[in-house]
């Protein structure tokens, strides 16, 4: 088959990353892929070491008023400057550019798909990007799933499709770096991290402040490592918050960080604090590592923790609650074996191996009906 995926930003992420690991299995596969962005960066780079061709044109966003005006007239010229006129399949890599995907792959006789990443795409975003109306819409968690296909008039069309995670071999010299600054960090004896651009909807102060929680239980020893790039206003803001705790000395903050692998070997505990979420790779990264991962509640993390979800889960979004659920988890003789079990789930349900069966299955699906489905939706009356 021949792809062509959509990711018209292109800075550090987690979307990114799935999309690397997905055009790695498929190219290993056999498959023709290539990747439609919007500007130069970190994906782009990581592209040509993988000598997977990408392009550049602008993609128009349908939210934003004068691109949904000129949207025709966008695709046009995105179609003009497309390499290979005739892709098997335009997948959009996150729900923002869906409608691209489906203008564009109707411009070049090739079928559609988006994926559904994050579950701030609830029923009123889908009919709003008209989702619905794709061949095919791949959700990451089984409740957006359900949400797509429970739409008045939008058919089966959604399939879930878990990401591939996979932790690469440890550099040793990065390993030998985070290691020496665990051992030579003052006073600290037990570290915390998390991972994820600094903003508010990784909501990383409510980290800070689940620790100052935790100093207690930790003897004053523990100490938060914030992975990840960010603004310059929310970092100040951290950093205020830290010191009005006393925990400045306490708080790391080495930006992007590129291997996160040999920073889970030097963590004691992961803290998850998002709002909002797909299916977290962050979670799934740290319990392949065996390191015990505790989150705010968030649609989905049943299928990540299964029958240990009220051991590692806070029962409400707050840093008390969350402080609450690590003191007493901490303390249970059983941890070890429960991530363990979790260990060993993660490595099977999110293999590369599974996910590139499951998603050449959806695509190479038969399609009788897709025309006959979008054309149902389109003249459906919406319904609140």
């Amino acid at each position: 088959m021949k792809l062509l995926f959509i990711q018209k930003k292109t800075n550090p992420g987690g979307s990114k990353e799935s999309l690397l690991a997905t055009i790695t299995l498929l190219a290993g596969a056999g498959h023709e892929t290539a990747v439609l962005c919007s500007e130069e960066g970190y994906l782009t780079g990581r592209l040509e070491e993988l000598s997977i061709p990408h392009f550049r044109a602008y993609v128009p966003e349908y939210r934003k008023l004068t691109d949904r005006l000129l949207f025709r007239r966008h695709i046009r010229r995105v179609a003009a400057q497309v390499p290979e006129k005739k892709f098997d399949w335009i997948i959009s890599n996150e729900m923002w550019w869906g409608p691209a995907a489906a203008a564009l792959a109707e411009k070049t006789g090739s079928r559609s798909a988006a994926i559904l990443r994050d579950t701030l795409t609830g029923p009123p975003k889908l009919r709003k990007y008209d989702l619905q109306n794709l061949d095919r819409v791949l959700c990451i968690n089984p409740i957006m799933t359900g949400w797509v296909n429970n739409l008045s008039g939008g058919g089966n069309n959604a399939r879930t499709i878990f990401n591939p995670v996979a932790l690469p071999e440890p550099d040793r010299e990065r390993c030998e770096y985070w290691k020496n600054v665990s051992e030579t960090w003052p006073g600290v004896g037990i570290t915390f991290l998390t991972v994820g651009s600094l903003g508010p909807r990784k909501n990383q102060v409510d980290a800070v402040r689940t620790l100052h929680l935790l100093e207690e239980e930790c003897g004053g020893e523990a100490g938060l490592i914030l992975a990840g790039g960010g603004g310059r206003e929310y970092i100040a803001e951290i950093r205020k918050i830290a010191r009005e705790l006393a925990l400045s000395a306490r708080i790391l903050m080495p930006g992007h960080v590129a291997g996160v692998r040999e920073l889970l070997d030097t963590a004691d505990y992961f803290l998850f604090t998002s709002r909002r979420e797909g299916l977290p790779r962050a979670i799934i990264e740290a319990l392949l590592a065996g390191v015990p991962a505790f989150s705010y509640p968030l649609p989905g993390l049943e299928k990540i923790y299964g029958e240990f979800h009220d051991s590692f889960v806070s029962g409400n979004p707050t840093p008390q609650s969350l402080s609450e659920k690590v003191k007493a988890t901490m303390k249970e003789k059983g941890l070890g074996p429960k991530v363990s079990v979790l260990r060993e789930r993660m490595k099977e349900q999110f293999s590369g191996e599974n996910h590139l069966k499951v998603l050449l299955s959806v695509l190479q699906e038969e399609s009788n009906g897709d025309q006959e489905i979008r054309k149902t939706a389109a003249s459906t009356p919406e319904t609140n």
